[in-house]
Formats: C-alpha cells, sequence, structure tokens
C-alpha cells in the first residue's frame, strides 16, 4: 500500500484544512518483534488518534504501548478529524497513558465521551488524574494555553505574531514541552519554551522550518 498522506490547503488567513489519504500503509501498521524490541526499551513515545483509524494500526499502537518498560512515558497526543475516533480508541489510549494533549475544539467532545457535565479543562483534568494520567496540556490557539502537572498548573498566553500558518504549531509545542521537562525544566520553564518555539512555527510557511538556535537558549 502507499505511504500515509494528508494534503493541506491553507484558507486566506492562515488557516489550514486536512484532507487525508485512506486506506494507505499508515493504516496497516504491522506489529514485528524488531518493533516490540525497540518498544521495550523506549524511555517515551509519542502516540495519536489519528494513527488507530484503522485496526491494524491501533492494535499495533496499543500492543507497543503495553511493550514499554515500566516508568517510560506514554504521550497521548489526541486529534479529532473527521470521522477518525471513536469513544472506544480514546478510553483504549488513555488507560495507556502518563502525558495528555488537547486542543479547545476537542475538548467539548472528550467531555462528552468521559461523561462530564461541566465541560472545562479542570474538570477534565480531574478525570484524567483518576486515570493516572498527571499531566494535561490543554491549548486554546491565539488565546492562551494550559498546563496542568501534578498540583502545579501553567497558563500562559500565546505570543502576538504575524501567522504564516499554523501547521507544525501543537507538534512543535508538545515535542518542546516534553523534551524540556525530560531535560529537568520546571513546569514553568518547558511551557514557556514551548510556547517560543510554537509561535515561531506559525511565521514560518510548513510544518518544520529551520529553527534558529537562539529560540533554545
Amino acid at each position: 500500500k502507499e505511504t500515509g498522506a494528508v494534503n493541506v490547503d491553507l484558507t486566506d488567513d492562515g488557516v489550514p484544512t486536512y484532507t487525508f489519504v485512506e486506506d494507505t500503509a499508515y493504516d496497516n501498521i504491522p506489529l514485528t518483534e524488531t518493533a516490540l524490541g525497540i518498544a521495550r526499551q523506549l524511555d517515551l513515545m509519542c502516540f495519536g488518534s489519528l494513527a488507530q483509524r484503522g485496526n491494524v494500526s491501533h492494535r499495533t499502537i496499543m500492543a507497543l504501548l503495553d511493550a514499554m518498560p515500566k516508568g517510560s512515558l506514554r504521550v497521548f497526543d489526541v486529534n479529532l478529524r473527521r470521522n477518525y475516533f471513536s469513544r472506544e480508541i480514546i478510553e483504549a489510549s488513555l488507560k495507556r497513558t502518563e502525558i495528555f494533549k488537547c486542543n479547545e475544539d476537542e475538548l467539548p467532545v472528550l467531555c462528552e465521551f468521559a461523561r462530564l457535565q461541566e465541560k472545562t479543562a479542570a474538570a477534565y483534568y480531574e478525570y484524567l488524574k483518576s486515570l493516572g494520567i498527571y499531566c494535561f496540556i490543554f491549548t486554546e490557539g491565539a488565546s492562551q494555553s494550559t498546563v496542568f502537572l501534578n498540583d502545579e498548573i501553567s497558563v500562559l498566553p500565546t505570543p502576538k505574531v504575524e501567522v504564516v500558518d499554523t501547521v507544525g504549531a501543537g507538534d512543535s509545542f508538545t515535542a518542546t514541552f516534553i523534551s524540556r521537562l525530560m531535560q529537568g525544566d520546571s513546569l514553568v520553564e518547558a511551557h514557556k519554551k514551548a510556547v517560543k518555539i510554537s509561535a515561531y512555527v506559525c511565521t514560518q510557511a510548513g510544518a518544520m522550518p529551520d529553527m534558529p538556535a537562539e529560540l533554545f537558549s
């Protein structure tokens, strides 16, 4: 099968729309001994819901998460796109998660799945904690982002920048925050760096622009 692909179109104000190619290799990731061997040595794995739209890939991802060693981190960055998700996929993934991320468009759906009457980030974090998830990253686009980590909360406004496109902003936020946290930064320090990097990505065309070294200082 062909490699998975997504076509991105931008509106006049730089907002992306996505068209996903279906029934590709992305939806049929096999579970191999090689992959299991790698999973058993991982310190961290970041996964999403979109990659689980195919039954084969869903089963493989669950098995790889289960194979990871005790004490490793499993980061679930949910992607509620079209009809490529279900309550069953979300619940199975949350059972295998230490750190969770979603945005303001996804939160109401997730609260509905969790059968919460109060559809707020704080209420959802209480639900996540009941599942053993100790970190919740909640982004609200051009407004702000909030990170709950154990008993700490960090809220930072989104910087005002000249937006070229927002493709890759969320992923760069997650990658920066988690990597800095693993390197010993405090919650606030890691959050500030994540906001800084993702804001820069919004000023550049494409999801993976060259990153000036001074951004990491």
